[in-house]
């Protein structure tokens, strides 16, 4: 067997680890096979003397497989659970989309996207949103070899964030000529429609002293804007009936998936709430109806069927198109140094829609212009009454999010003697530009709803324009109704804002290593290394909470707490954080050559960082090798790892997330108050324990196969926790410690606490991060690799499957939550958690020129209760599966071929269930896409 290594030094943080692993690889001819080794540690010299279980992916196989994005096809193996994409957005302004909701984030084992670090090139790819995580789609895509994908702790080598493992990119340094991918697809729905071009040269120059490579990348998705685009999973709600023994929950009333739902609180028409015509609808413009209820009244104010409004009109995957450009260079400067420096910058554009606004017992004039006269003499001596509505007719809120993101990467390498140093500095500016279009300003529409009869001339004008000049342009707005509204009105009392958080980051790293003396078993090889990092945050915006709207000549729905925009955004000038570590890394060979002991490597590593904010911390590892002989392998590791705060959790401007619907456990009443996400100087950097150990098997009788099992088990202690106050476990949590300041700080009231009338509702909900939390998980990652000849033809088979039984969440006050199996965890940004994961690809070429690929994903049915509480009538999301396939056509020569990919060949959407609360209609491990077909062509020169 031919035995290739693959030496890849990855400079990220300030040392690097073992990023090894056997994997079976095919030469092109399908001659023979050849085993490639990969290694990333600076004392490891030899990769199958890892103690640190790897996957490692060629970027070849996963565009085949799945010819979108790296970041799509990353997804389809099972150790990343709840990345963050185009179908599980958080609403337009969340927290969890840092400014940009269709970013694309990794997620390891679910621990959180901030708690998996992103390398490009083994350089630390700085923040793309508010929380510090990387939205991986800036990464050039044409030119990465291969992905390796880490599963455990490195912060001992790579620093904060490596608490759920690392994913770097390694990009092809010696790239010649010229090659090109254009695809075009779309769904078996006619939508969705994709569009992508790839491009990349490189060339030697100087007598081969230099190599210059370069790359460029479009991609445009149309996505699907609405969820009217898969009408399936529309306005269901998993829901008790109100009115019955026990309560929602309850063994007598069981939660039950109801779609159809619509509120009882409010209509797009307007539902008049109190006075001599309540409970009647303007369900056509200017007519009032009895509001009709629907067949089954549930809880939280909502119905089957009815009169009442429904949600569904937000994006439910968002269209988004970027353009990367990419150069790197490289020189030999003596016979010892050489030299490199690399630009990446990405343009992205995302656009994404919220639910239409709702406002609940806005004040009206009984002589309201707009108000028939017969309503107005049945309303009798009532000078107003109250109406909520749904105002549908003004446009959907449009979030325009311009992203643009430079990376910039320049360095030396070289020997010493017997030593291998290098030093590297970075450089990262991120900028999101959001732009809200048809954004409601409150004081205008506070004005425009008041109407009245000048009585000058007769015409309907805002009352306000009678006595504030301020208000001369107003347009009334007629909202009796469900489309009542001129255009004039809805152009007045709607505007466009801007929201722009940024951030860079400059990194100076460097390292020394090598073979410092010799033990029998070997030599022992050690590094040093060092970095330097500062980050920046800042942000603007024209929609400021501290805007309250001038109620000055306006007589109803304005005060002084009324925000001017509902969206609002605090500014914050640059704020910055240092961080300044040493780390030490060594391979200490132990036994060699001996019974049962091929092979017994340790490997250590240890670093210190000190923090502006946050003090210091020390982490580290310690990890074993043990070759039993040419065929088994042991190995294991421990490690203490750490997650910093960004600068966002520590100063994060107050953040306005809009008003709602929340229900308020303490007054048992509905709070239109707005989500307010605040910054929280105190926190520290959390620690996290890691344990793996793992066997690999080759069996000699099989040539060509290879067995891989990591169990592994993860305790983090004094997580970040973005505490809502809204949440339900948040306001039981108060409830039952009898007002904690803790959580009960969190919602703001006119009154204390105790007080459990309705004036004392809430009117905000702070949401904010404490180092409160405790996670624990653990499963066990199973690989099977077989690649040789079939009918004298190569094939190949690969098994990637993780088992994740339990995820333990626990916050003070609160029970111990176990959200693993569980589809909808109820926890954001945490997504579904199945127990069982695979991804099987099976390869063969039929001829020299046409080759097949089917890969089949499968996921575990899921329980329906979120933390193991409740009863449910049916709580179980059944199993989903996919079945994909590839087929690849060499024309012309081996390098250019034509491709056919079919994602989800069988269409199986998936299956129909609700979370608490919410609109989701599918657990988001899956896609409502159904078939997805494209074609494409790879030519290479």
């Amino acid at each position: 067997m031919n035995r290739v290594k693959l030496f890849a030094f990855l400079f990220g943080g300030a040392s690097s680890i073992i990023l090894a692993s056997a994997a079976q690889a095919q030469t092109q001819g399908g001659a023979q096979t050849s085993e490639v080794v990969v290694t990333g540690s600076r004392v490891i010299a030899n990769g199958n003397n890892s103690p640190t279980p790897v996957t490692v992916v060629q970027a070849q196989e996963l565009m085949q497989l799945q010819p979108t994005t790296l970041f799509d096809a990353l997804n389809d193996l099972p150790v990343f659970q709840g990345s963050r994409g185009q179908f599980s957005q958080p609403n337009t302004t969340g927290l969890f989309g840092g400014g940009n909701p269709a970013t694309s984030e990794l997620n390891l084992r679910n621990l959180g996207a901030q708690r998996t670090l992103i390398l490009f090139d083994g350089q630390r790819v700085p923040p793309t949103n508010a929380l510090g995580i990387v939205d991986v789609d800036m990464i050039p895509q044409e030119l990465v070899q291969r992905v390796d994908v880490v599963t455990g702790g490195a912060s001992a080598v790579y620093g904060s964030d490596a608490v759920a493992g690392v994913v770097n990119y390694v990009i092809d340094h010696n790239f010649n000529g010229f090659k090109a991918d254009a695809s075009y697809g779309e769904s078996s729905f006619s939508d969705d429609k994709t569009w992508k071009i790839g491009l990349a040269a490189g060339a030697k120059f100087a007598n081969d002293m230099g190599h210059i490579e370069i790359s460029y990348d479009h991609y445009d998705t149309a996505g699907l804007p609405s969820r009217f685009d898969r009408p399936q999973y529309l306005n269901c709600q998993l829901q008790g009936i109100s009115g019955l023994p026990g309560g929602a929950g309850s063994a007598t009333n069981p939660y039950g998936d109801y779609c159809n739902v619509h509120s009882t609180q409010n209509t797009f028409g307007g539902l008049i709430t109190n006075g001599a015509l309540k409970g009647q609808t303007f369900n056509s413009n200017g007519v009032l109806t009895p509001f009709q209820a629907g067949s089954l009244t549930l809880t939280n104010n909502y119905q089957v069927g009815g009169d009442g409004t429904q949600t569904g009109y937000n994006s439910l995957a968002a269209p988004y198109h970027f353009d990367q450009v990419f150069v790197r260079m490289d020189y030999d400067l003596t016979d010892q140094i050489r030299g490199h420096a690399e630009v990446v910058e990405n343009w992205k554009v995302d656009t994404t829609f919220s639910n239409p606004s709702s406002f609940n017992n806005q004040t009206f004039s009984t002589s309201n212009a707009f108000l028939p006269a017969a309503y107005q003499t049945a309303m009798g001596a009532a000078t107003t009454f109250n109406m909520s509505k749904n105002y549908l007719a003004i446009p959907l809120l449009k979030q325009v999010s311009n992203v643009q993101n430079l990376f910039v990467n320049a360095g030396l390498d070289g020997k010493f003697g017997k030593y291998n140093w290098a030093v590297d500095v970075d450089y990262g500016a991120n900028a999101i530009h959001d732009v809200f279009y048809n954004s409601i300003n409150q004081q205008y529409l506070a004005a425009a709803l008041d109407a009245v009869v000048n009585p000058a001339n007769g015409q309907t004008v805002c009352r306000a324009s009678l006595t504030n000049s301020a208000y001369s342009n107003c347009v009334p707005f007629n909202a009796f109704g469900p489309n009542a509204a001129s255009a004039a009105a809805i152009n007045y009392v709607t505007g466009t804002t801007h929201y722009t958080p940024e951030f860079n980051q400059i990194d100076l790293n460097g390292h020394i290593s090598g073979d410092i003396f010799q033990l029998p078993a070997g030599p022992v090889t050690a590094a040093i290394s060092a970095e330097y990092r500062k980050q920046g945050f800042y942000v603007g915006s024209d929609a400021l909470p501290s805007q309250f709207a001038n109620c000055t000549g306006l007589t109803y729905n304005c005060s002084a707490s009324t925000l001017v925009y509902v969206n609002s955004f605090a500014a914050l000038n640059w704020t910055y954080d240092a961080v300044k570590e040493a780390a030490l890394e060594a391979e200490i060979p132990i036994l060699k050559n001996q019974p049962l002991f091929q092979a017994l490597d340790f490997n250590g590593a240890v670093r210190f960082t000190d923090y502006d904010y946050g003090g210091s911390v020390w982490t580290w590892k310690v990890g074993l090798e043990w070759h039993l002989n040419d065929e088994v392998t042991v190995r294991a590791t421990q490690s203490l790892d750490v997650q910093a705060p960004s600068l966002s959790m520590l100063f994060g401007p107050v953040l306005y997330n809009g008003a709602g619907q929340t229900f308020d456990l303490l007054t048992q009443q509905n709070s239109s108050g707005p989500t307010i996400n605040i910054g929280n100087p105190n926190v520290k950097p959390e620690t996290a324990h890691n344990t793996t150990v793992g066997v690999i098997w080759r069996p000699q009788f099989v040539p060509g196969l290879a067995f891989t099992v990591d169990a592994y088990h993860v305790i983090d202690d004094g997580a970040l926790v973005n505490i809502q106050a809204q949440a339900t476990s948040t306001q039981q949590t108060c409830d039952a410690l009898g007002g904690v300041p803790t959580y009960c700080s969190l919602i703001v009231r006119p009154l204390p606490w105790s007080n459990t009338s309705p004036p004392n509702t809430a009117t905000e909900w702070l949401d904010g991060f404490e180092n409160v939390g405790a996670i624990e998980t653990y499963g066990a990652d199973f690989e099977v690799n077989y690649a040789h000849r079939l009918f004298d033809r190569p094939f190949s088979a690969r098994l990637l499957s993780t088992w994740q039984p339990h995820y333990l969440y626990t916050v003070p006050g609160s029970p111990t939550y176990d959200f693993g199996n569980v589809a909808f965890p109820n926890l954001v940004p945490m997504q579904g958690v199945p127990s069982i994961q695979f991804t099987g690809t099976v390869n063969y070429a039929f001829t020299d020129a046409f080759t097949a690929s089917v890969t089949e994903r499968w996921r575990s049915a899921m329980s329906l209760l979120p933390g193991g509480a409740g009863f449910y009538k049916v709580p179980e999301v059944p199993a989903y599966a996919t079945t994909n396939l590839n087929f690849s056509y060499k024309v012309w020569k081996a390098g250019d071929e034509l491709y056919l990919n079919v994602q989800n060949l069988f269409a199986a959407m998936p299956p129909q269930e609700v979370s608490t609360g919410s609109n989701s209609g599918f657990p988001l491990t899956d896609s409502p896409i159904g078939r997805f077909i494209t074609l494409g062509f790879r030519v290479r020169y």
